[in-house]
């Protein structure tokens, strides 16, 4: 059996966790330094869990509509595909 150790703590993790808060709109980058952007702002002025599950299910292609989808059972990328493609022309 192999075992993978992960560091959590090491430069790549690091980078990861601030490319994503930056490409969901919490944070920007200007001149090569952070700042608070407005969905930053928003959250930390209300604490507000709302203002994060807005930004996640904009930002990442309806999060509740992939876990509507998913509550029913798994499903392959291609069902998934099917799922939003059927949805989207629905809309039309």
């Amino acid at each position: 059996m192999v075992f993978t150790t992960f560091n959590l703590s090491g430069e790549a993790y690091v980078k990861r966790d601030i490319s994503l808060v930056k490409k969901l709109g919490f944070i920007d980058r200007t001149d090569g330094h952070y700042q608070v952007a407005e969905s930053g702002h928003a959250y930390l002025e209300t604490q507000d869990e709302a203002v994060v599950y807005q930004v996640l299910n904009h930002q990442l292609i309806g999060i509740e509509f992939l876990l509507r989808e998913l509550f029913s059972g798994p499903k392959s990328a291609d069902e998934l595909n099917e799922a939003i493609l059927e949805t989207f022309n629905e809309l039309q």
